[in-house]
């Protein structure tokens, strides 16, 4: 298994994601799975983790699927709701940017970023997205999976109730072998092994 693999799976999430996005069939010469070929009960351990977005157009980011734990740790509910409109506002351009990029460049892609939750507490969250086509080929789909882990002493300000949201967003981007954007160096190879 190629090293770039083994970065990416940070978590039992991560690793039953990519373990499942692999397996899905690739058609017609396409580097990635098509949307209609990916199953949710694939994930059934870890479904409470995963979510689907859909870029509907530029600056359109719909949830089309959230799991609960999500949902419960954030304290609102995602689906149906496009979430560049519930990020921070200072996270919006970054995040627009980086799923019109996953978009155009068919690539995957991680962020890490601290949040507050619904129960008071402060967390660090991790995400992993993977690109599934549409009918027409594009990668408009992201199937991916969220998992909060502990936040680190450097952030201990960002544990204050009085700081809403952090300038901190960690955005990395996967070449799956259709590109990505010419600053970022990680590669994911498909295939055996």
């Amino acid at each position: 298994m190629n090293h770039h693999l083994d970065k990416l799976k940070f978590s039992g999430e991560a690793t039953a994601l990519i373990n499942v996005w692999r397996a899905l069939p690739l058609r017609d010469g396409a580097v990635c799975p098509r949307k209609t070929d990916f199953n949710p009960m694939q994930m059934r351990r870890f479904l409470r983790s995963v979510f689907l977005y859909e870029r509907c157009a530029k600056g359109n980011v719909n949830a089309r699927v959230m799991g609960t734990k999500i949902d419960q740790l954030m304290g609102r509910y995602f689906t149906g709701k496009n979430i560049l409109k519930l990020v921070p506002p200072e996270h919006i351009r970054a995040l627009s940017v980086y799923y019109e990029n996953l978009h155009q460049h068919k690539c995957a892609g991680t962020m890490e970023r601290p949040i507050h939750s619904a129960d008071g507490g402060s967390y660090m969250i991790k995400t992993l997205q993977l690109p599934l086509l549409d009918e027409k080929g594009e990668a408009s789909f992201f199937i991916g999976v969220a998992v909060p882990g502990s936040l680190p002493k450097h952030f201990t300000d960002y544990r204050s109730a009085s700081v809403r949201a952090s300038r901190s967003l960690d955005i990395n981007y996967i070449n799956i072998g259709a590109g990505m954007p010419e600053h970022m160096e990680t590669t994911l190879a498909r295939g055996v092994g």
